[in-house]
């Protein structure tokens, strides 16, 4: 340090003293900001993938401990939540498609596939079904949290068949029939 430099404030040491305050002063604000920053960041909440808060169980000014939930969706992909007979329980396999018609649109079809089949019967069901779960996606936006509907486990596909309505279709002595119109124009059993 030149002594011309210093001569006004005391000389080199006195120089020298003042630039270490005033570089802990320094150090201490910076590490006193960047603290601030650190409050500040943990007063924002980060959910863990895209979505939209749907349920906030406070009021603004209330106090809340970090136990409190809120609840987030992702509304373009949703879980549709279907309950199965337990008869039917063996025909349900991870990745099946489905076919769901929720009361809201009863004329849509929507396409989900089964991502999980419970290994244990519903307890607070009262018919004691399983509670199986669909991925549904939402592309459109216009399915909502809390829709119903109706949904149909595709088991397998066939091409080339004819439809015919489940009343359609009659049991006798343990072998399904159907009636048809002959080339005489006589109803037969088939």
């Amino acid at each position: 340090f030149p002594s011309h430099d210093t001569n006004e404030v005391g000389g080199d040491t006195q120089y020298k003293l003042n630039v270490e305050k005033l570089t802990d002063d320094l150090r201490y604000l910076d590490n006193l900001y960047k603290s601030s920053l650190a409050t500040l960041k943990k007063t924002y909440l980060y959910a863990p993938f895209d979505g939209a808060i749907t349920s906030i169980p406070f009021e603004i000014g209330d106090y809340v401990l970090t136990t409190t939930p809120i609840k987030m969706s992702n509304l373009e992909s949703l879980e549709f939540q279907a309950d199965l007979d337990q008869e039917d329980y063996k025909y349900i396999k991870i990745g099946q498609d489905v076919s769901i018609v929720l009361d809201a649109y009863p004329d849509e079809t929507f396409i989900g596939k089964v991502y999980e089949v419970p290994f244990y019967v519903d307890e607070e069901s009262s018919t004691k079904t399983f509670r199986i779960k669909i991925s549904l996606e939402n592309k459109n936006n216009v399915i909502v949290k809390g829709m119903t509907g109706d949904a149909n486990i595709i088991i397998e596909k066939l091409d080339s068949v004819v439809n015919l309505p489940f009343d359609a279709v009659y049991n006798e002595n343990e072998k399904n029939y159907v009636w048809v119109v002959d080339s005489n124009n006589k109803l037969k059993k088939e």
